[in-house]
Order: C-alpha cells, then sequence, then structure tokens
C-alpha cells in the first residue's frame, strides 16, 4: 500500500510494496520535483544582498538591498537613504546581486527630502545598475541635484537572469 511522507505530499511506494527497494529512490525523485518546484514558485523568500557601491558612499546613511527569485527573473529593492556624511559623485552606480544577461531600464524615483519627488530611471547592464536623470546623465554630487541628509534614491525592478 502506498503512502505520503516525501515532500510535497507526493505519493511513493513504502517498505511493504512489492517495489520496496524503490522506496529511496522515488524519496529523492519526489524531493528533487518539489525542489524543483519551490525554485519556480514566485514570491519566494527576500534575501538581503551587500551590493559594491561605487562613486556612492553611505557613511551614516542607510541602505536597503535584497533580492528574490521569481520563476526565470530576478526581483530587486535597493534604497538608499542619505544621511549627513553620505555622498555620490561622478558615475555613481551599484552591482547587483546576479549579472543581467540583457542590458535593460527601469523607472525609478528619487526624493529630494523637503522638496518633492522625482522620476529618474536605472540602466542595467551585466552585474551593475546606473541611477540616471531622465535626461541621461549619471547621478552626481550635484546632479540631478545637491544631495544632502534624507535624500534617497528609491529603485524597485525586476531583471531577467542568466
Amino acid at each position: 500500500m502506498p503512502t505520503t511522507g516525501a515532500p510535497g505530499n507526493i505519493w511513493y511506494p513504502d517498505a511493504n510494496s512489492p517495489v520496496a527497494p524503490l522506496e529511496n529512490l522515488f524519496l529523492q525523485q519526489a524531493a528533487s520535483v518539489n525542489d524543483a518546484l519551490s525554485a519556480l514558485t514566485p514570491g519566494s523568500a527576500w534575501t538581503t544582498y551587500t551590493p559594491t557601491l561605487t562613486d556612492m558612499v553611505l557613511g551614516n546613511g542607510t541602505l536597503v538591498a535584497k533580492h528574490r527569485k521569481n520563476g526565470a527573473s530576478r526581483d530587486v529593492v535597493f534604497v538608499f537613504t542619505f544621511g549627513s556624511t553620505s555622498s555620490i559623485s561622478n558615475t555613481a552606480r551599484f552591482t547587483l546581486p546576479l549579472a543581467a544577461p540583457y542590458a535593460s531600464s527601469f523607472g525609478i524615483y528619487i526624493s529630494d527630502s523637503g522638496t518633492d519627488s522625482y522620476p529618474a530611471f536605472l540602466r542595467v547592464a551585466g552585474g551593475v545598475a546606473f541611477p540616471m536623470t531622465l535626461s541621461g546623465g549619471y547621478f552626481s554630487s550635484t546632479q540631478p541635484f545637491t544631495w544632502v541628509a534624507g535624500d534617497r534614491i528609491e529603485a524597485a525592478f525586476t531583471y531577467l537572469e542568466n
């Protein structure tokens, strides 16, 4: 008589079954199928990652960087909040949790504390993301405005994985 107990409640033969020597094989296959299905399930758990920041100094600011697998894609959240000792210069950029196979662009928001929020975009190429102004310029200490404590770069985007 078959029984359950394998991951995902998949039926497999038990020790009393005529195919008992295959029990471990069925258990391994059931676990493998369950693992594969779990990897494809959208909304898998978020994982924090530490991006490499180039021409961006966090100082006493805060950074939220997390990602999760979503089918064949990767969801990413990146929020850089400036503190009084944070800075940005030249061609600011940060690394992605996994390289993107295709160059892409995504809409993001930037917040000029006490003033307003503005649209901007993120250019993704390989394993790096470049925040940019709508006119195509790179972020710097004065672009698109002078960055001060409380300002934010907020990005939430999804890209296809390799």
